[in-house]
This record gives C-alpha cells, sequence and structure tokens, in this order.
C-alpha cells in the first residue's frame, strides 16, 4: 500500500500557475517582496478550472545584489504558499518523494548559484505534472536516450547512473502483473534497468492482463500511479536530465 499524501490535480494545476507566474516575474529582474500575502495572487477560473494566475501589487523592487534577500524570501514565501496553505501543512503528513524534491529545491536554505537552471526545473516540476504527462514522459525520454548518439548517449548514462533507486526491485507489487512483468525478462538492480523495465510496463501494460480479474491494470492512470510506487523520484531526475543536456521530448 503507498501511503502517501498526494495533491490532486486541481492543487497541482494552481501550484503550476503560481510557480509560473513568479518565474515571468523575477525573469524580468525584479522581486515580488509581498508573495506571503494570498491576496497578491489574482486568480482566474472557467467553469471551476484555473485559466490564469497573475500577481497584484505596485511595490516592486529591481532585483539587485543589494535586495537578493528579499529574492530568497519571495522563495520562502512561495513554499509556504504552497505547502503550508494550499497543501496543508507538513505536519503529520507524509509527501511523495518526487514533491519532497521540489520542497527542497525551494528550500530557504538553498543557494540559487544558477537561478535560471532552478527555475526550470521548478517551474515544470514532474510531481505537479498531470497524471497523462507522467505517462506519456517515461516513453519519449526513452526513444531520445535509444537513438543518441556517442556523446550524448554517454552524458545521458552518467545522468541515469546517478538516480537514486536503491532496492527498487522489492517495490514492484507482488502477485501482480507487474511483477509477472519483471520475472518475464532479465533485469540488474541498476538505475539503468530500472528505466527500461518502467518504460517496458507502460508501453507493453496490456499484455497478457485478465480482464475479469486485473481490470484495474488495463488502465493507464492506474499503471501511472502503480509504476510510481517503484521509484518515486525516477521523472524528477529524468527531467533533470532532459533541462541539464538540452534534450527535446
Amino acid at each position: 500500500m503507498w501511503n502517501v499524501d498526494q495533491p490532486t490535480e486541481e492543487a497541482k494545476k494552481l501550484i503550476q500557475c503560481i510557480l509560473k507566474v513568479v518565474f515571468d516575474f523575477h525573469s524580468k529582474g525584479t522581486v515580488h517582496g509581498f508573495l506571503h500575502h494570498p491576496e497578491n495572487f489574482f486568480i482566474k477560473f472557467n467553469c471551476e478550472k484555473i485559466t490564469h494566475v497573475c500577481l497584484e501589487h505596485e511595490n516592486m523592487e529591481p532585483k539587485t545584489s543589494a535586495c537578493i534577500e528579499k529574492y530568497q524570501k519571495d522563495i520562502l514565501a512561495i513554499s509556504d504558499m504552497i505547502f503550508d496553505q494550499i497543501l496543508g501543512g507538513r505536519i503529520g503528513k507524509k509527501y511523495p518523494e518526487d514533491l519532497e524534491d521540489l520542497y527542497k529545491l525551494l528550500s530557504p536554505d538553498r543557494r540559487f548559484r544558477d537561478w535560471k537552471r532552478d527555475w526550470t526545473i521548478i517551474v515544470d516540476h514532474p510531481s505537479l505534472w498531470h497524471w497523462k504527462k507522467r505517462f506519456n514522459y517515461i516513453e519519449r525520454v526513452w526513444m531520445q536516450y535509444r537513438h543518441a548518439d556517442g556523446i550524448l548517449k554517454q552524458h545521458m548514462d552518467s545522468c541515469l547512473g546517478s538516480i537514486p533507486c536503491h532496492g527498487w526491485i522489492n517495490k514492484i507489487p507482488s502477485g501482480t502483473p507487474l511483477e509477472r512483468m519483471f520475472k518475464n525478462n532479465y533485469y540488474r538492480p541498476t538505475p539503468h534497468e530500472l528505466f527500461r523495465y518502467i518504460r517496458i510496463v507502460r508501453f507493453h501494460y496490456m499484455d497478457g492482463i485478465d480482464p475479469q480479474t486485473e481490470a484495474d491494470y488495463l488502465e493507464e492512470r492506474f499503471i501511472e500511479h502503480k509504476t510510481t510506487q517503484v521509484c518515486e523520484i525516477l521523472l524528477v531526475y529524468l527531467h533533470r536530465m532532459v533541462c541539464k543536456l538540452g534534450i527535446k521530448v
């Protein structure tokens, strides 16, 4: 049983919109300074769906070396907004590892040596993706990996080797089609083999399924959920690799 507190799709969408508008704001070389006030976020809805988020406040300052502290306060305010006000705090909760990664990226103790790179990862963080995008992303990155030339392949291999996935084989749910697919192939306990296994499951998930007793395994969303349990952080590292190497997926 995967006992974690996952955000709803609506919460993910709201968080994405907030991160995007702050990213656009900081990209212009300014800091806000008042992002801890929810009233400074203007949210537009259409049929109960979020269509746009913008910032309100006239007191904006240029981002110079003298106001880096205020820039960091913006980041802290965003973290508090997301994890305290939208997700309901951290006390007594256990978030998935990918969402914990987002929390660390927004940590006030983190030094943004390359804030553009960090924001590229933050603003499109896999923990906030819709489940459909999460499901398809593995195949898209896999195809880039399969067709990469020598130098790029070496760089991708290096990035894949850094994925912290010790014991992933033990997380495959026993007595399930996922275990059958694992046993039908030979896999070593390496990050590369984890990537290959998850790709095979998501691409061939309908193979050999009994629709009478295993109907859940015919649903993409269910497969995405179950395979994520095997390694909660996999998409984060794949996305980081894609951003670092400038790969188009």
